[in-house]
C-alpha cells in the first residue's frame, strides 16, 4: 500500500541533567545536589487512529553530610556494628512528573508522579 501503509508517527524527547559534589579530606563529603528534567512528546496515526501523548518530570537529590546514592528524604545514619545510631547528615530526594495522553479509542489520561 506504499510507504508506511497508512501509518505514521513522531517522536522527540529531551533530557537534562546536572550535579555536584563537595568533599574535604579527611571529613568526607560535606554535601551535594543534583537536577534534572526529562521531557517528550509522541504522536501517531495507526490504522485509522490518532493518538498522541507527552510527559514532563524532573528530579532533585540534594544533601549535607556523609549520604549515600540512594533516593530516600530523611536522616543518613553511621553504621556502629549492626546498628544505625549517629546521624551523618541528611537528605531529601524528590522525582515529580506529568503525563498526558490521548487515543481515539480510550480518550484523554493524566497521571501525575510525586
Amino acid at each position: 500500500m506504499g510507504l508506511g501503509a497508512g501509518n505514521y508517527g513522531l517522536d522527540i524527547g529531551a533530557s537534562w541533567d546536572c550535579g555536584a559534589s563537595l568533599s574535604v579530606w579527611p571529613f568526607g563529603q560535606i554535601g551535594s545536589v543534583d537536577i534534572g528534567t526529562d521531557a517528550a512528546i509522541h504522536m501517531a496515526y495507526v490504522n485509522g487512529c490518532f493518538n498522541a501523548g507527552a510527559h514532563l518530570a524532573a528530579h532533585l537529590v540534594a544533601s549535607i553530610g556523609n549520604c549515600d546514592d540512594d533516593c530516600f528524604t530523611g536522616l543518613c545514619m553511621h553504621h556502629f556494628g549492626p546498628f544505625k545510631i549517629i546521624p551523618e547528615g541528611g537528605k531529601i530526594c524528590i522525582h515529580p512528573g506529568l503525563k498526558v495522553d490521548y487515543d481515539c479509542k480510550n480518550g484523554f489520561s493524566l497521571g501525575v508522579d510525586l
